[in-house]
């Protein structure tokens, strides 16, 4: 690719996201989980970075999908990670629902 001033374009890849969803046959969502971090893992490292961070992360269960947005980081994303990841950020949506309420009583 080539920029309209004929040189090539400084391209840093700052971001990897992805989103996908379970196939009706699929019956693991740990798996899948695991696939989908083997594929950031695989973008990162044609870049030559060895891992990535998360900045968000969603999973739907009634649709049976996620949403994974990562920087570069220094260790490899895998299922740990992106569980933790939920875990923490649904902590936080609790919290915020229980300031909320407590505050309407």
């Amino acid at each position: 690719m080539t920029a309209a001033s004929g040189r090539s374009p400084n391209i840093v890849v700052t971001r990897v996201l992805a989103m996908d969803g379970m196939k009706p046959d699929d019956t693991d969502p740990a798996a899948f989980i695991a696939d989908m971090c083997a594929f950031v893992n695989s973008r990162w490292a044609e870049r030559g970075v060895a891992g990535c961070d998360l900045v968000a992360a969603e999973w739907d269960a009634q649709r049976r999908t996620i949403f994974l947005e990562t920087i570069s980081g220094a260790e490899a994303l895998n299922v740990r990670r992106v569980s933790a990841f939920l875990k923490a950020e649904q902590a936080k949506v609790a919290q915020r629902l229980a300031d909320g309420m407590g505050k309407l009583l």
